[in-house]
């Protein structure tokens, strides 16, 4: 017997586009879908197992035959960051900077060339210059074009 490699889908995307954890839509009579595919997704909410989403397969089609776990991952991945963007009112980066002293070069201390330095943690908030999130976005980059799983913008 050929060993199965189950991995249980715990996320879909609701009617409305927004990701749902199966613990959340187990009681919900609400449709999901898987967010890679878009197949409809069975609510497997049993005793023996960890509850899931499993695709409904009665809907199969070309897609979704080609659905794999990491397809899965990938897209839930999108749905999820960009689920996190809007939900967030702030996003801090930190980040490590090299401050170097402004006399450095001609200090009568500095007596084996190097810089007089120290390393500054800044702090800056992403929202502030970033409003929006698209997902799978065209781009045109140096006249080439691509498609960006998310692109971060401020279109004002």
């Amino acid at each position: 017997m050929e060993y199965e490699n189950r991995m249980e889908q715990h996320y879909a995307v609701s009617k409305s586009g927004v990701l749902v954890h199966i613990n959340e839509a187990h009681e919900s009579k609400e449709d999901c879908f898987c967010p890679h595919c878009g197949c409809r997704m069975l609510k497997r909410c049993g005793n023996i197992r960890a509850w899931h989403f499993a695709h409904d397969y009665r809907y199969e089609n070309d897609v979704n035959k080609e659905c794999s776990y990491e397809s899965y991952l990938h897209a839930f991945a999108k749905l999820r960051l960009k689920q996190w963007f809007e939900e967030s009112k702030n996003i801090y980066l930190h980040y490590n900077v090299k401050a170097v002293c402004q006399y450095s070069k001609d200090c009568i201390w500095n007596e084996n060339g190097d810089d007089c330095s120290q390393i500054i943690e800044k702090t800056f908030d992403l929202k502030t210059r970033l409003t929006q999130c698209k997902l799978e976005e065209p781009i045109i980059v140096n006249g080439d074009r691509f498609r960006a799983d998310l692109l971060w913008s401020n279109p004002d």
